[in-house]
């Protein structure tokens, strides 16, 4: 410190601090580092990082952007237990104007839509009076997010149980419709 209060700061060899002193027979810390040639182990540090980041890259990064960037789907296997299907509205006029819209979807066992299968819908009467609803397909089959889209109307009153199968593989799920 100088005589009006600052701080110097001193760059000298001797104003370093010395290692601590080593028992008899040891090496330093410093002597074995310099056996170790530092400019090889920086090379190798750095291919196995590059090889850690290419790994993460090839197995994960690259097939989730190649999903998302084509809008890829799955076509092949359906799981019936993981597909499902709903009916919206589930109460409907039977005048046969009022449109019951059917989707189904088709997903595999990680949850993921299949494209491309052929879905069927069977209707059921659980209560008629008379006939069954029609089945208008407006996409039978299934698009790339699974789904499959039908439209039913009917002029005969009652509950009707609807199923969707593919290839006569039944999905698990199925819906009630009324027409009143």
């Amino acid at each position: 410190m100088t005589s009006d209060g600052v701080l110097k700061m001193v760059n000298k060899p001797d104003d370093i601090e010395k290692p601590l002193a080593e028992k008899p027979g040891q090496q330093s810390t410093t002597s074995v580092l310099n056996k170790v040639d530092r400019n090889k182990l920086i090379p190798i540090a750095g291919a196995i990082l590059a090889l850690v980041v290419l790994f993460g890259l090839a197995n994960y990064v690259v097939p989730s952007l190649l999903v998302y960037v084509t809008k890829a789907s799955r076509v092949g296997k359906f799981s019936a237990a993981n597909s499902y299907l709903f009916a919206s509205p589930l109460i409907a006029r039977a005048d046969n104007e009022q449109k019951v819209q059917i989707n189904v979807f088709l997903l595999d066992k990680e949850g993921h839509g299949v494209s491309g299968q052929n879905v069927v819908l069977d209707i059921t009467p659980k209560v008629v009076s008379s006939g069954l609803p029609e089945i208008f397909e407006i996409r039978p089959v299934s698009d790339s997010n699974g789904q499959a889209i039908f439209e039913l109307t009917s002029l005969s009153s009652g509950n009707f149980e609807i199923t969707a199968n593919v290839g006569g593989v039944m999905i698990s799920q199925m819906v009630v419709v009324t027409f009143r």
